[in-house]
């Protein structure tokens, strides 16, 4: 909450305080060759809190896995070859038709994807506020500590940074790798609306024929009033 209101010493202050209660990560290549199953939501060493999607989009062919189709622009995130996450928890939709990625974090436990805080959002939080507090090893150390579980073993996954800049738009970045289909984008473009140096740009998606455009402020980032205080008070009205 703190980090949306953009209180960041507040949010740091509460990241380092949450990962004193757990630190632990999973290293993703105990379980690239298939050999070691992943944990499930209980067991997962980096879950605080698992809150788990009412809803999710199913696959039958893939045993019911909940996936969420990716971007080109996330995909072309990650270093496709060494980055484990883009092998492990993404999938081809070629067999459908399509060319895209779907996220699939839960084709190796068949149990839907966990939108609850975890240890690497904690990680990154701090590193944020680090780098916007102008402390550029502290951020960078954070956000190496979380890619070393996160490449293949042996490969370069250290990041660098010159200027705080730098190191808060290598954070950002890892946010969208590490917490993709978290459930948390919308609120990072949302608070990044009026961010000096990484503002959010104006979405566009063409679904069944029809262009749908998201800017930034847009009313759509808005949450709706919830339709039973409608009801209680009608006079409140729905932002349109």
């Amino acid at each position: 909450a703190y980090l949306l209101m953009g209180n960041y010493t507040e949010a740091k202050i509460n990241a380092v305080e949450a990962l004193k209660l757990q630190d632990r990560l999973e290293n993703l290549n105990t379980y690239i060759d298939g050999s070691v199953a992943y944990p499930r939501n209980m067991d997962d060493k980096e879950v605080i809190f698992a809150k788990l999607p009412v809803n999710a989009f199913r696959v039958e062919s893939w045993g019911g896995a909940s996936q969420l189709v990716l971007s080109d622009d996330l995909l072309n995130m990650f270093d496709k070859e060494h980055d484990l996450r883009y092998r492990y928890f993404t999938r081809s939709m070629e067999d459908l038709g399509m060319t895209n990625n779907l996220y699939a974090s839960s084709y190796p436990t068949y149990e839907a994807r966990n939108m609850g805080p975890c240890v690497p959002e904690m990680m990154l939080i701090e590193a944020e506020c680090w780098a916007r507090e102008g402390e550029i090893e502290e951020a960078m150390s954070l956000v190496n500590d979380l890619r070393e579980y996160r490449y293949a073993e042996g490969e370069d996954y250290t990041l660098s940074a010159a200027t705080a800049k730098e190191a808060l738009g290598h954070v950002l970045q890892e946010r969208r790798r590490e917490l993709m289909c978290h459930g948390l984008r919308w609120l990072d473009q949302r608070r990044l609306t009026n961010d000096p140096d990484f503002p959010t740009q104006t979405v566009t998606r063409v679904f069944k024929g029809t262009t749908y455009t998201l800017t930034p402020g847009a009313v759509r980032y808005t949450f709706p009033m919830g339709e039973l205080y409608l009801e209680e008070n009608p006079e409140i009205g729905q932002i349109k």
